[in-house]
């Protein structure tokens, strides 16, 4: 759908010649400026997120020496993620109420920021069985929101001047940024909001690209001073063989499964959750004391699972297949629960891991391939659960080669294609 909005340029005077090339040059700085605070504060979030999980995980468990710890601290951890968010009603939205008021409002806003971001750190500290991207895609959101309407804002800024100089063209444009955080400048200024506003597509192009560069600049210098910070991991690609085969309609039949036992997790933990709204303490807390107990049975079934993927990769030859199995089962039932619950966060990278370590399970029971295995039952898996195929496969080369993306677009398609009965609501 074309953007009907008018276009900045059309707005107000037009500056020639220095003033011109000036505020050009200036919106170009300072979108990628922006976006390298933007790639700077969300690495500094999942530097926090690492620190905290590494002190309640690691450090806190060494230094009380107590097996009955996660028994004690998952509940506290809910109970005060409830109480936060009974006080503010500020815990992140999931990725398509995100999608859907960026969509509808032109871009997204965070009411309580502060504790937008302590509601998306605690699940996350405390073991919470969710993704990070759910929490991050609404502050990025939020970032990339207040980018755009800076922008549009400093071209406003440089058309409404009187006296269009160089340097006053660079005062409106470097001084858009915190005039959008500290003041209503519109009001101030008699200027219109920004967000009625448009840029020229190839200007678009431009100042988001520059955007980008800042983003991914400011990520690599964060890794380089404070280190990596996870992600998943990469699986190297299989041997083909012929023989395999027919496995795969079995991984695949696995895959299909784990997506019906995910949407009926679903479904009731969309129950769950319309009680949690009521008493969101108590059903926090009550969550995190499963999430204790499961940690004490099966601990890869907690945190978001991209760590848990590099373990499982080194130890499941180890591991006998029915915990594995069941691992993967309850991984799969635990993240919607959570999100019921009011531990909010995001699905991908949990459902990635169950995925993986059911496809593991597979390969210790059957003596097939494992990266065969692992392919096709998360490819199955995770095309049964987003229900969108595409999406799939795009969110699995994350993980596997280019070289397996044949089994990965079937074994999605199936997933994705045949008929789910318990489809969440």
């Amino acid at each position: 759908m074309a953007d009907s909005r008018p276009l900045v340029g059309e707005y107000g005077g037009f500056p020639e010649g220095a003033p011109r090339i000036a505020g050009v040059c200036g919106l170009v700085a300072v979108s990628l400026g922006m976006g390298l605070v933007v790639g700077v504060l969300v690495s500094l979030l999942l530097r926090a997120m690492n620190i905290g999980v590494a002190f309640m995980w690691e450090a806190l468990p060494r230094a009380v020496g107590a097996w009955w710890l996660p028994l004690l601290v998952c509940p506290a951890g809910g109970a005060l993620i409830g109480y936060i968010s009974k006080r503010t009603h500020a815990a992140p939205q999931e990725l398509n109420e995100v999608f859907a008021q960026v969509k509808k409002e032109g871009g997204y806003a965070l009411e309580r920021p502060f504790a937008t971001v302590v509601l998306f750190l605690l699940p996350l500290v405390f073991g919470g069985s969710i993704g990070p991207e759910a929490g991050l895609t609404g502050i990025i959101a939020a970032l990339v929101t207040w980018i755009g309407d800076s922008l549009r804002r400093a071209g406003l800024g440089t058309k409404s001047l009187a006296d269009v100089t160089v340097s006053a063209t660079l005062t409106a444009v470097f001084g858009a940024p915190f005039a959008g955080i500290v003041a209503a400048r519109e009001a101030m200024s008699g200027e219109p909001n920004p967000r009625l506003f448009t840029f020229r597509r190839v200007v678009k192009v431009v100042l988001y690209v520059a955007a980008a560069a800042g983003a991914f600049l400011g990520l690599w210098l964060a890794s380089l001073m404070l280190g990596q910070m996870g992600g998943l991991p990469r699986f190297d690609s299989f041997a083909f063989d012929v023989a395999q085969l027919p496995w795969a309609l079995l991984f695949v039949a696995v895959g299909y499964a784990l997506g019906v036992e995910s949407h009926l997790a679903t479904r009731l933990a969309h129950r769950v959750g319309a009680h949690a709204e009521e008493r969101p303490v108590l059903f926090a807390a009550l969550c995190g004391l499963v999430l204790g107990a499961l940690y004490l049975v099966l601990p890869l079934t907690l945190f978001s699972g991209e760590e848990q993927c590099r373990e499982i990769v080194q130890t499941w030859v180890g591991l006998p297949a029915c915990v594995l199995a069941a691992t993967a089962v309850l991984k799969c039932a635990a993240t919607p629960l959570c999100i019921g619950a009011g531990w909010r966060g995001g699905t991908i990278f949990p459902n990635i891991f169950t995925g993986v370590v059911a496809g593991f399970a597979l390969a210790a029971l059957t003596g097939v391939d494992p990266l065969f295995a692992v392919t096709a039952t998360a490819s199955a898996f995770i095309g049964a659960t987003t229900r969108k195929p595409l999406l799939a496969v795009c969110l699995l080369l994350l993980c596997f080669p280019l070289q397996s993306l044949p089994l990965v677009v079937v074994a999605a398609l199936l997933g994705a294609k045949i008929p789910m009965p318990l489809r969440a609501e």
